[in-house]
């Protein structure tokens, strides 16, 4: 599909160390955006443990984030 699909996971690998560099909704965003890359790679690659725990990762995020 892609030929560097590659660096969706650098992307995805970047943007969750970033997140941790802010707290509360921002870090809640940009994680959850890595780990939407990381899904979506993770779907190219045919890797369901990984598309698991990053699809468990943005559904905890979201639920975190609409019950405050």
């Amino acid at each position: 599909m892609f030929e560097n699909i590659e660096l969706i996971g650098w992307i995805g690998s970047t943007l969750v160390i970033l997140s941790f560099f802010w707290d509360g909704w921002k870090m809640r965003a940009i994680n959850g955006l890595g780990c939407l890359a990381w899904a979506f790679y993770a779907i190219v690659q045919g890797t369901m443990s990984l598309l698991f725990v990053n699809v468990a990762i943005i559904c905890v995020h979201i639920y975190k984030t609409l019950s405050k």
